[in-house]
Order: structure tokens, then C-alpha cells, then sequence
């Protein structure tokens, strides 16, 4: 599991193998069995996939058959309607269990629940009930997503997630804001739990790659879905981890000096690296009308990458173009009430204020869940760059052109072949220009 690497920035990597286009049919997991060509979604937001999951091939009338005996089948409609009614006491609390913990299972629950409930006031709250639920039981009994069957109905769930939710990664309740669990947590998790499975067959991962990116053409786009496709980049990345290991053991040493010279000085213990590039700039001494000691944008990549043992390749910008960038105040210590703050450097430096635009993973304090929530950002923000390390190199593109850069991402890790490239170029998705580089 590449969790680290992925609560950083996500990571990119090397050649493999090359993907068929969405041709004109998708394949069953089922014996190879096609259905016709998918039809098209509509603009992105709310309903944007009705088209496919009420007449396309993601309608339940397509969903693969699982057989199951009479008792099987009884016990999960008994459990099914626990849930329904709020409680999840049989999931929760019975021991390994040779029908509930099934990929058998998992599918029905899922065409059961992974649409919203009628959005009452307490809609999305039994929603997210629901996949917290689940979500709990797959940590423990995460053999039950190794059957490709689901591949369909993971899928299907995400594709009603974006359905209702127009992406949005929070919802009210009881004058509270939480976190919606939800299908995008159960594909992130499906899709790492089977990240060595997908690369080692090649069509699957060329089907699941054809998944994501139907519709990135439409109005709007499907802007969750860049994250998975930057995944799937991350997971064939084998030099990066090296680089990282050697930052922090290189790191380790510096912090053991200084405790043995200055027993109980306070560290930092949020620290960039090859991952997560960023540089603390020294600001607290400044006098007025001193120089900026922030750098213009080129100089600023290039220290960014020498700080982390990174090359770097500027993607889709005139680094001329650029304002000056302008360092946030982040609290870079772990103490409790710690108000000592750094002035720093990092992917939000050329934009106006500070996104947090990157995927975390995170378990809320208090949730009963053993699984990670995964927050993607709830906007599509579109002020200023990113970074992506892929290889050991820094990658750095405007937010403006995230899919088109995740779809070199693909094509430059070998996940997609030139003619699945092209295709993309006529959809409108355009390859970024390399305008600065450096070793």
C-alpha cells in the first residue's frame, strides 16, 4: 500500500505496458462477455451519469451475476435490512463470517446503498452511515475485493457518487459538518488493495483507465477523477521512496546532532520532501524595505527541487509570465498550541490563497471505522501550479490544466500507448508544452 506517498503529493513512475483506447465495447469480468459501445454523460454536476446507470452499461440490469445459494442469499437480505433501518449490529459485530465478508456481499450492499437516500433532512447522513459501515468491515476483512467482478460494481457506486453529489466531500447535519464516506473512499481503497493485480493484467488496467476517463471531455469534466488517474501513475514510481529514505535518514541524523547538543529544543516534525516538495523561507527578521527574499518562479522551482535531490520539468508555463511567488504562514510544529509559524513555499505559492489543494488521507478522531477517510479537494481550483514527483523528477503545471496533465502522466509512466494519446489530443485534451528543465 503506498499510503505515504500518496497523503504526500502522489508519485509517477516508469514505462509499462500500453493500454487499448475504450474501443467499442467493455469487457465483462465475466468471461469476456461485451456489451455495446458506452454512451456519453452529461455536463458535470448533479445527475451527470444518469444516462449511464439507467440505460448504459452500468444499468443493474447489466450487473454480474454472483451464484449464491437459498441460505447465502437470506442472510444477506437479513443484514441488508438491518442496515437500512440504521443498524449496522451484524456488520459491525459478527466475527469473520464466510458470507459477509464476500465479494458476493459486498456487490449486493453496494447496488443496495450506493445511491443517496432520497435527500431528506437525514439523507446523506444515512448515506454516509452506510459506507462508514462497510468501509469498516472491509478493513477487516480486505480479502473480499480481490474477486475483478466488482471492478463493475465499484464503479457503478462512484459513478452514483458523482451522481448526487456534484463532488462535494462534506455535508450538514445536526448544525455539524462531516465528512461524507462514501463510494470515492471504497474505489480508492479498491483500486490500492489491487494496484499489483491491475499492472500484472494488462486489460484490466487498460478498462479501468477507459472507466476514469469517460466523459473528461464533457463540460466540466469529472474533476475527482484525476486523483485515481494519478494513482495509477504512483504505483509504478520506484525511484522516488529511494529518494525520500535517504531525506529522511539524512534528516534523522541532523535532528539526533542537535538533541545531543541542545537537549530539548523543539523540531519540526511537518517537513516537505521529494513527495511533498516545499521550502520554508526566512522572513521574521526583515526590515521594511528590504528585498523580497521570496525568488521569482524559475529560481524558486530550481531551489525547490536541489532542496529535495529532485530534476525538474515545468510543464504549460511561461515561467517569465509568472508573478513572484508569496510564501503562507503554516505552523510547521506539532505542539499543542504552538503559534510559532513558518513562512513557506509550496504548491500554493503562486496562487492567492492557500487551498489545501492535495488528497489526504485521514481517520477522524472518535469514528468507530478502521479505514482511512479519503478527502479529495471540493473544488476544482484553478489558481496557480502543482507539483507531482514522478521518478525523481518535479513536475510543476497550472492547476488550469490538471487532466490534460494527468493524461501525459499516463502516457509518460507507459499506462497509455500514443495512439490512446492522440485520441485524447482530439477530444481537446492537449499535451503541455515543456518550458523549463533542469538535472
Amino acid at each position: 500500500m503506498h499510503l505515504r506517498r500518496l497523503v504526500s503529493f502522489l508519485a509517477l513512475a516508469v514505462s509499462f505496458g500500453c493500454a487499448r483506447p475504450f474501443a467499442s465495447t467493455e469487457e465483462s469480468a465475466q468471461g469476456g462477455l461485451t456489451h455495446e459501445a458506452p454512451i456519453e454523460g452529461a455536463p458535470w454536476g448533479p445527475g451527470c451519469n444518469e444516462a449511464h446507470l439507467k440505460d448504459g452499461l452500468w444499468s443493474l440490469l447489466r450487473a454480474p451475476d454472483y451464484a449464491l445459494s437459498p441460505s447465502s442469499r437470506a442472510r444477506i437480505d437479513q443484514v441488508i435490512a438491518e442496515v437500512k433501518g440504521s443498524y449496522g449490529g451484524t456488520l459491525v459485530t459478527a466475527p469473520p463470517d464466510d458470507v459477509l465478508d464476500t465479494p458476493a456481499f459486498l456487490a449486493h450492499y453496494l447496488r443496495e446503498f450506493a445511491t443517496a437516500p432520497e435527500l431528506t433532512p437525514n439523507g446523506l447522513a444515512s448515506y454516509d452511515y452506510r459506507f462508514e459501515r462497510i468501509l469498516d468491515r472491509i478493513s477487516g476483512a480486505p480479502g473480499m475485493l480481490e474477486d475483478p467482478r466488482l471492478d463493475w460494481d465499484v464503479w457503478r457506486a462512484f459513478l452514483a457518487y458523482e451522481n448526487f453529489t456534484d463532488g462535494k466531500a462534506s455535508y450538514l447535519h445536526l448544525n455539524a459538518i462531516n465528512w461524507l464516506n462514501g463510494a470515492k473512499d471504497l474505489l480508492w481503497v479498491y483500486l490500492e488493495y489491487n494496484s499489483a493485480a491491475l499492472l500484472e493484467d494488462r486489460r484490466r488496467l487498460a478498462a479501468w483507465i477507459d472507466r476514469l476517463t469517460l466523459d473528461l471531455h464533457a463540460p466540466g469534466g469529472r474533476p475527482l477523477r484525476r486523483w485515481y488517474l494519478l494513482a495509477f501513475t504512483s504505483w509504478t514510481d520506484e525511484m522516488t521512496s529511494k529518494i525520500v529514505e535517504k531525506e529522511e535518514a539524512r534528516r534523522a541524523k541532523v535532528e539526533a546532532d542537535l538533541q545531543r547538543d541542545s537537549p530539548g529544543c523543539i523540531l519540526s516534525i511537518s517537513k516537505g520532501n521529494a513527495y511533498r516538495p516545499f521550502l520554508v523561507v526566512r522572513k521574521d527578521n526583515r526590515k521594511p524595505g528590504s528585498e523580497d527574499p521570496t525568488p521569482p518562479f524559475a529560481e524558486a522551482i530550481k531551489r525547490l527541487a536541489r532542496e529535495h535531490g529532485l530534476s525538474y520539468q515545468v510543464l504549460g508555463i511561461n515561467p517569465g509570465k509568472m508573478p513572484r511567488t508569496q510564501s503562507f504562514e503554516i505552523n510547521l510544529l506539532g505542539r499543542p498550541m504552538q503559534i510559532w509559524m513558518d513562512y513557506v513555499l509550496d504548491q500554493e505559492s503562486w496562487s492567492t490563497e492557500h487551498h489545501y489543494y492535495h488528497v489526504t488521507l485521514s481517520h477522524t478522531i472518535g469514528r468507530r471505522a478502521g479505514w482511512c477517510n479519503v478527502h479529495l479537494p471540493e473544488i476544482a481550483v484553478t489558481d496557480g501550479v502543482y507539483f507531482f514527483t514522478y521518478n525523481g523528477r518535479l513536475y510543476v503545471w497550472p492547476k488550469t490544466r490538471m487532466d490534460d496533465a494527468a493524461i501525459d502522466m499516463l502516457h509518460l509512466c507507459g499506462l497509455i500507448d500514443q495512439a490512446r494519446r492522440a485520441s485524447f489530443a482530439a477530444q481537446g485534451f492537449a499535451p503541455l508544452e515543456t518550458t523549463l528543465q533542469g538535472e
